[in-house]
């Protein structure tokens, strides 16, 4: 199972070995990924089935939703995995890359940057997740 490292263009990781993967070519992915405090965060999708990793793996069915709240300063987020109203896991994590006033790029949106709003944008859409499923 090979995911795609959210930061770093070209850099993939094995999940079977843990190994890392530098390429310019492009690869058949299974999901992204990003180091949270010293944590592996994934979004994997593996026999048709979407599922986030995190401390342990949560198969992603309608129940579940990620809530991004605002944390200390404006470079923090906090990351909330709930099951209905039920509340699952939290991080808090930064927001690596902001950017202010016009961005240089048109097509740049905040889920190009931002780690949480990436996988809320997945999880949170009955669209997306439906077509990442399939993938």
């Amino acid at each position: 199972m090979i995911l795609k490292n959210f930061d770093i263009a070209y850099q993939y990781i094995n999940c079977e070995n843990n190994n890392l993967i530098i390429s310019n070519n492009l690869m058949k992915i299974n999901g992204w990924c990003k180091n949270i405090n010293n944590n592996l965060s994934a979004l994997v999708v593996y026999d048709n089935k979407l599922f986030y990793l995190f401390d342990k793996k949560y198969g992603i069915t309608n129940e579940y939703h990620i809530k991004l709240k605002d944390g200390n300063n404006k470079r923090e987020r906090i990351f909330e995995l709930m099951k209905k109203d039920k509340f699952i896991l939290s991080f808090i994590y930064e927001i690596d890359r902001i950017i202010e006033g016009n961005s240089p790029f048109e097509y740049i949106d905040d889920e190009d940057s931002d780690w949480g709003i990436f996988v809320e944008n997945r999880i949170n859409n009955l669209t997306k997740k439906t077509i990442l499923s399939k993938y």
